[in-house]
């Protein structure tokens, strides 16, 4: 028996376009195909006389107040008959063989729990999506697979579907490290399925720019969300961290470089921060008074300064200007965005002997055979 896919469209205000992806819906050569509109309290009338009209032309479409996308996507997805589920935007398009292809992929691998495609720009922008390949690090760092792809229903129900707390942006991305958290892989196919439209500066409801504050909040939101998996791949994600920075090291001042053997990243995803406490909580006072993140970032910034050798000063500049400084500094989820002042980073350097610091290093690490210096 054929598996049966569904292509949910969620809608907010865009009947100029509508037209467009869900004829590129209907043209999907997997025979046993459904398409699901959800209207998101669209506010424009002319786009509200379009819907009606395509329900009129036996479209299925669900009316729904406007509660952002999240929730127009799980409300589609909820109505579904399908077993595999694509969401489209109703802006973008799909090549006829998108789901077929899709859908043969994750019917030969039940391992697979992703699978989306090659892409391009059209409208304002035209040209290929330079998306890179998957890389786990990379993709703990920023999404890197579009909202298109497709994926089982039952994966959705498994991890609560998308999440609609995420008002600002970026849930798609959220529920894709929800499913690889689930053991599922990835998959691209090497091939342009998929078309994204970009729109006159300003006009997109689904894809508005993020300003560095709304970023900040959602990379610390996703970090502490899914805490488990960042873990399990924090050595990776530190070294790709370490590249990134390398990256921007001539575009970006102050910068610190690490030395070549890469002792920080070691040290950083094996030191045992609960032993830290155990062993140096008397002397170190602010282990107690402040938090424990505040804690982490105050002894790691004394550690990278004791690899790097760079000044105080240059330091907590750093710190306060490079967000990868702080995931090395242990910063990563705690939601803070500002280094210590540099007056109460001396009171503590002066704390922290180079005896302690060595016994610290030495004791205190977890038993991986890291390098003490």
């Amino acid at each position: 028996m054929t598996a049966t896919a569904t292509i949910v469209v969620p809608c907010y205000n865009d009947g100029v376009y509508i037209r467009d992806a869900v004829t590129s819906a209907q043209r999907q050569t997997y025979a046993a195909t459904e398409i699901v509109i959800v209207d998101d309290g669209s506010e424009d009338e002319a786009t509200r006389e379009t819907l009606r009209q395509m329900e009129k032309e036996g479209l299925r479409v669900v009316w729904n107040d406007h509660r952002g996308v999240a929730h127009a996507r799980n409300t589609g997805i909820r109505c579904a008959t399908g077993t595999y589920i694509l969401p489209l935007d109703s802006d973008d398009r799909i090549e006829p063989e998108y789901l077929d292809e899709a859908i043969a992929v994750m019917e030969r691998d039940a391992s697979v729990g992703i699978v989306y495609c090659e892409a391009d720009f059209f409208g304002e922008q035209t040209g290929k999506w330079g998306l890179p390949a998957f890389q786990m690090a990379f993709m703990l760092t920023q999404n890197i697979i579009f909202n298109a792809a497709v994926f089982r229903k039952s994966d959705w129900e498994a991890v609560g579907g998308y999440d609609e707390t995420m008002r600002i942006a970026l849930e798609d991305w959220d529920f894709w490290l929800s499913l690889l958290e689930k053991g599922l892989r990835p998959v691209r196919i090497p091939k342009t399925l998929f078309h994204c439209r970009k729109r006159p500066y300003g006009e997109s409801h689904s894809r508005r720019s993020l300003s560095p504050e709304d970023k900040r909040q959602v990379l610390h939101y996703l970090a502490a969300k899914h805490r488990a998996l960042y873990a399990e791949h924090l050595e990776e994600y530190l070294e790709f961290v370490r590249w990134l920075m390398e990256q921007q090291a001539e575009e970006r001042a102050p910068q610190i470089r690490l030395d070549v053997d890469n002792r920080w990243v070691k040290i950083s995803s094996q030191f045992d921060w609960a032993a830290v406490e155990a062993q140096c909580g008397e002397t170190f006072e602010f282990l107690h008074e402040w938090t424990e993140k505040t804690a982490r970032l105050a002894l790691g910034a004394v550690m990278i300064q004791e690899i790097s050798g760079v000044s105080d000063e240059e330091l907590m500049e750093s710190l306060a200007e490079n967000p990868y400084m702080r995931y090395f500094c242990g910063l990563s989820f705690s939601g803070r965005e500002r280094a210590i002042p540099v007056e109460t980073y001396r009171k503590i350097k002066q704390a922290m002997t180079q005896p302690l610091l060595q016994e610290i290093l030495q004791t205190c690490m977890k038993e991986r055979g890291a390098e003490s210096s």
